[in-house]
This record gives structure tokens, C-alpha cells and sequence, in this order.
């Protein structure tokens, strides 16, 4: 089973989102506070609520509930849920989060210019020949670039290793990492999420888009106002 939920969000941070601090716990609030760019603290607000958002639409799991921590490797986990798999990224301007029943990983990428310095150092021989073979100035090599880089970030994630692999062993032409992943894009973002499927899902990746639902700001913010009004 595998869900992903997706949220563009605004970049200013105000006062009505300020009052929804409440609901983070006392390391992320210090951390939210550390930023300057409004930007930044809109998605660490955010992020956090969005994830518990996510994990009540779909197993119904209060907040008060949910107990998160970290893994040696940084990665976070559910200690109130072991059995439960999520995982969130996020760049200005729009969250997506991953929830499963297995480990899986997910990233976000604003799909601007190509990065030649991230080709040289974190690509693989293959994908290097690829993106080689793409014109410039064109939206495919852009897109390739991005695609390529978010799926080394999404295959990483769900194993736990993060940046402390060495990018450029990863090859996401692979037959493997494409059996089990799919990429798409959202307006300006480009999505990767890595996932084990079985072998009996179809080639098309329908099982990953029909597992999609966007949602708005007010969306989660309505959740949390209700949890108060109960309280």
C-alpha cells in the first residue's frame, strides 16, 4: 500500500499560520524560530502538521497518537506506529509526503535550469551518457536532470542512507530503480518516489498515480482547528 499526498504551499509566513506553533514539539518549534526567511518557516510549520495531516486521512491515527523520533541514520520513523512507513520532502513553495507500509521515499525538486556541477560529481557513467545525448537548452534535459537527481534522492531516502551515499554509484537508468519508482510533475515540481512493488503491478505506474490526492493549506490548518475546538 502506498500513498502520496501532495501540498503546495505559500511562501509568507503570518500570523494565522504562527498560531498553529502550538502543535509542534518543543525541538521543532526551536528550530522553525532559528529560521529568517519566512519561506523556511512556513515549511517547517508545515511539514511537521502535514505529515500528521497525512497519517490521520489514512489511518485514521489521532495527533495526540502519533510519537515520532529518529534513526541512527537521521531518518525518521513512527515509534507509536513501527509498523507504519512515511516519508516527507519539501522545497519553497510545495510539500509531498510518501505514507506506506513499507519504506519508501519520496523527494521534491523546483524544475529550473540543470546543475552541471551536480552531473559531474553526482551522476553515474550511464546517466551521464544520457543526459549527454539531450539538448541544453531544451525542457527535456531540465526535466531529465531533475528527474534523475530526485529519484537518487527518493532511492536513498527509502533505504535510510540520505546524503551519505556516494550519488554517483546509483544508476536510476538501472532496470531496477525504474521497476520501482515513478517520476511526474506537478506544475514547476518534479516528484520521485521510490517504492518495492510487486511484480504484478503494471508498467504504466497507474498504481502510483491513482494512490495521489493534492490538498490545500486551509485543508490542514481546518484538521488542526478542530482538534482545538475539541480540546
Amino acid at each position: 500500500m502506498l500513498k502520496i499526498f501532495l501540498l503546495p504551499i505559500s511562501t509568507t509566513y503570518t500570523l494565522f499560520d504562527g498560531q498553529f506553533e502550538l502543535f509542534l514539539p518543543k525541538n521543532r518549534f526551536i528550530r522553525l524560530h532559528s529560521f529568517i526567511h519566512d519561506s523556511d518557516k512556513k515549511n517547517c510549520l508545515l511539514s511537521y502538521l502535514f505529515v500528521c495531516f497525512c497519517l490521520w486521512k489514512t489511518y485514521n491515527i489521532d495527533y495526540d497518537d502519533l510519537i515520532f523520533d529518529r534513526l541512527d541514520n537521521k531518518k525518521p520513523f513512527l515509534v507509536s506506529h513501527p509498523n507504519i512507513h512515511f516519508n516527507l520532502s519539501h522545497t519553497k513553495g510545495f510539500i509531498c509526503c510518501a505514507i506506506s507500509d513499507k519504506a519508501c521515499g519520496i523527494d521534491v525538486e523546483t524544475c529550473t535550469n540543470a546543475l552541471p556541477e551536480i552531473i559531474d560529481i553526482a551522476f553515474s557513467a550511464s546517466e551521464k551518457k544520457f543526459i549527454s545525448t539531450l539538448d541544453k537548452s531544451s525542457v527535456s534535459y531540465n526535466y531529465n536532470f531533475y528527474k534523475i537527481w530526485t529519484l537518487k534522492e527518493a532511492y536513498t531516502k527509502q533505504l535510510g542512507t540520505g546524503l551519505f551515499t556516494n550519488f554517483s554509484e546509483i544508476n536510476t537508468l538501472s532496470d531496477y530503480i525504474k521497476n520501482n519508482s515513478y517520476t511526474f510533475q506537478k506544475d514547476k515540481y518534479i516528484i520521485s518516489i521510490y517504492y518495492n512493488v510487486s511484480e504484478s503491478v503494471s508498467s504504466d505506474r497507474t498504481d502510483f498515480l491513482s494512490n495521489t490526492q493534492s490538498f490545500k493549506e486551509e485543508d490542514i490548518y481546518n484538521y488542526f482547528l478542530s482538534l482545538d475546538a475539541l480540546n
